[in-house]
């Protein structure tokens, strides 16, 4: 696995729990997002292995964040976890 973080975004922090608790067996670092202002403050902060996102949030569903992620050109893989 990568020394990039693995980034959680979604709104509900006890589902952000269950994915880093999931994520603990592997060699990487997670970073939980629950909100779009803090999600886009952890890209800027350089490469990802990985996004794991949620669709169906309140303030910035889930393809609007796609939008905005190939808008930024970011090239890491999505997981969408719904």
């Amino acid at each position: 696995m990568s020394e990039l973080p693995v980034v959680l975004f979604d709104d509900d922090p006890d589902v952000t729990a269950f994915e880093q608790v999931a994520l603990e067996s592997l060699p990487c670092e997670s970073i939980a997002t629950h909100n779009f202002a803090s999600f886009c403050d952890t890209l800027a902060k350089g490469p990802v292995a990985l996004i794991v996102l949620d669709l169906a949030m309140p303030d910035h569903d889930g393809i609007e964040v796609i939008r905005y992620l190939a808008d930024q050109q970011v090239t890491a893989p999505i997981l969408i976890f719904s």
